[in-house]
């Protein structure tokens, strides 16, 4: 993998006909994000067709601690990186149920890389859900894949959605050259006993 414009560039093309066909599975908008200094950023989405939906924007950068998506990167990240984005940026709330407290944070951390996916409902937009799981390359984590939706429908539909995400998270990090073993001993609950 390359690095920089490069690493974007091919994620981008390994990713998108993944993201496409998620959100037409799962009739929610998807999206893939990698950090980027002390940021989360979207490289890569797909939208739903109706007429109300969530708009991701790519290049669109947010904190890393508030929502799915920023943290499962940090989740995967080595704890120094960890460490030196919550002394650089802190944790200041984003939305109404975004984990401010260090010690709580770093606790749901650890629950998200031993559940191999993080879940999140108004911690980086009210209303919002969104489910994540972790991108890998051949390095460790590359990003997140991501389903993110009203929170008054998509929570519902949680138990469906999961395995379409998981296992699109899985085509792209295989594509990448990430997963060596199979796939229910890197993601989803299976994973605590790797």
């Amino acid at each position: 993998m390359g690095t920089g414009f490069d690493l974007i560039q091919e994620l981008r093309a390994v990713a998108r006909p993944i993201i496409g066909d998620l959100t037409r599975e799962a009739e929610e908008a998807s999206y893939l994000m990698v950090r980027q200094g002390m940021m989360a950023v979207t490289v890569a989405r797909a939208l739903t067709e109706g007429p109300m939906r969530l708009s991701v924007e790519e290049g669109a950068a947010v904190a890393l601690h508030a929502g799915a998506s920023g943290k499962v990167i940090l989740a995967f990240s080595p704890t120094a990186v960890v460490e030196e984005i919550l002394s650089q940026t802190g944790m200041p709330p984003v939305a109404s149920r975004t984990i401010t407290a260090r010690d709580r944070l770093l606790q749901n951390l650890k629950e998200i890389a031993d559940a191999g996916y993080a879940i999140s409902e108004s911690e980086g937009m009210e209303g919002v859900f969104a489910l994540a799981a972790p991108v890998l390359g051949s390095g460790g984590i590359v990003g997140s894949l991501g389903l993110v939706g009203l929170a008054a429908s998509m929570k519902k539909r949680e138990a469906v959605l999961l395995p379409l995400l998981l296992d699109s998270a899985r085509k792209i990090s295989l594509a990448l050259g990430g997963l060596k073993a199979p796939p229910e001993t890197i993601l989803g609950p299976s994973r605590r006993k790797a």
